[in-house]
């Protein structure tokens, strides 16, 4: 592991540690559940195309966003699977704690393996005609990639609000876990 990444995860789990004090939502292996699990639920509601399943695990904006390629996926008599998911390491990354609670946001590095691969209507495989960047994979092998899931607070629970499968080791590891508003200086000056 890098000097940065290890440098950012020591500073994640400090704030972590302050800000899960008061607000008990915050503690780390609970949010490690969290994205192991919604990584798992949402990719099979993904597969199934299951609307009623992604309405509930995602944010509204994220929600369209999905409902729209998954609509594109319905005009062309296709299904975008994912299969076979290994998750190999699950690393809280950011975290931002709000004095809004409905602002706070976790993002979690996910470095998982799947078989990715589009069907048609007869489960056969197909060329994705649904999106222009998804990865046929022809020959259905696994392959290992690493997402970085961002979840939003939803009252006492949490939602998927982005997924970034590109990432550049800056984007995190250069800037400060927590945002500092008033809540979080609050905690900070009581350390």
């Amino acid at each position: 592991m890098n000097y940065k990444l290890k440098r950012k995860l020591d500073q994640v789990d400090k704030a972590l540690q302050i800000i899960g004090k008061n607000d008990p939502i915050w503690r780390k292996n609970y949010l490690l559940i969290i994205a192991r699990h919604a990584f798992r639920k949402i990719q099979r509601a993904w597969s199934e195309k299951d609307r009623g399943a992604l309405r509930a695990l995602l944010t509204k904006d994220l929600c369209i966003k999905w409902e729209a390629l998954l609509d594109k996926m319905d005009e062309v008599g296709q299904r975008n699977i994912v299969d076979r998911i290994t998750i190999e390491e699950v690393l809280m990354i950011d975290v931002k704690d709000f004095t809004n609670d409905d602002l706070d946001r976790f993002t979690a590095r996910i470095k998982a393996s799947a078989v990715r691969y589009t069907v048609d209507t007869k489960n056969e495989w197909e060329e994705p005609k649904w999106d222009d960047d998804a990865d046929p994979n022809p020959g259905m092998e696994s392959k290992e990639f690493i997402e970085f899931w961002t979840f939003q607070r939803h009252g006492d629970s949490w939602r998927l609000t982005n997924v970034e499968k590109e990432w550049k080791e800056g984007d995190y590891t250069d800037t400060g876990p927590v945002l500092k508003d008033e809540k979080y200086m609050e905690r900070v000056g009581k350390e």
